[in-house]
């Protein structure tokens, strides 16, 4: 894209990726870099349609503008949804390193600038441009198609992650395979599985009140489940 080619703060933003990402860059890696580069380039795109200038990204920074990125991002939102919610952190970015290039530069006025636009996106884009982006993501999913996987793969699924559970040695692997059955058993709430510590966890073995009326409570085929679960659970027990 040509914006980026001419944008000096961009083509540094490119060039302080890289450096993140270290002197090995994989491929995948490189295209992340050049698809935020894009993301860039086409919100600038949009604020220079929208203000009739034709500044580069550091001249666009300063207040006056700030209304216009607001304007520019909530339009490439509706557009393209995966967009929506990456504008303000790729927005942030370029303020901060806006501020750090007229620094370094001694450039005061540009610096005071960026700053100004960095206040007033901390108190306005959460409220505003976020805001609707969130409300088009919940409505994305509200309108999504969910395809359950059969019975049959679920089967193979559940197969193969107790074959593994039984033959791993390797014990920070065996904590997430075991986490993995855990939140597969308790799908209808697999939040609570994130939240459960290592005290709780280990206070459950001592606690036979409790499992003895959770099991009550299973239909006959989840107990089934939890009796094929609960050797592995209490052999990764005896090892913490």
């Amino acid at each position: 894209m040509e914006i980026i080619k001419h944008d000096e703060l961009l083509r540094q933003y490119g060039i302080n990726q890289i450096i993140r990402k270290g002197t090995q860059i994989t491929f995948d890696e490189g295209n992340q870099i050049r698809a935020k580069l894009r993301y860039i380039g086409r919100l600038l795109q949009s604020v220079r349609r929208d203000t009739g200038y034709h500044y580069g990204s550091e001249e666009f920074l300063q207040p006056k503008f700030f209304d216009a990125f607001k304007r520019a991002a909530i339009a490439i939102g509706e557009e393209n949804i995966h967009l929506s919610g990456s504008m303000g952190t790729y927005v942030k970015k370029l303020c901060l390193l806006n501020i750090s290039q007229s620094i370094k530069t001694g450039n005061v006025a540009r610096s005071e600038n960026s700053k100004q636009f960095l206040e007033l996106f901390n108190a306005e884009w959460g409220d505003t441009v976020t805001a609707s982006a969130l409300r088009l993501q919940q409505k994305s999913r509200l309108n999504k198609t969910f395809h359950l996987p059969t019975e049959r793969d679920m089967k193979t699924f559940t197969d193969f992650l107790e074959q593994q559970i039984a033959s791993e040695q390797e014990y920070t692997r065996l904590q997430k395979l075991i986490m993995t059955a855990l939140i597969c058993f308790n799908a209808r709430r697999p939040s609570e599985v994130t939240h459960l510590t290592l005290a709780d966890y280990r206070l459950s073995f001592h606690n036979t009140e409790d499992r003895e009326e959770i099991m009550r409570r299973l239909s006959p085929e989840e107990q089934v489940i939890s009796k094929r679960w609960g050797f592995h659970i209490l052999w990764a027990h005896s090892l913490t």
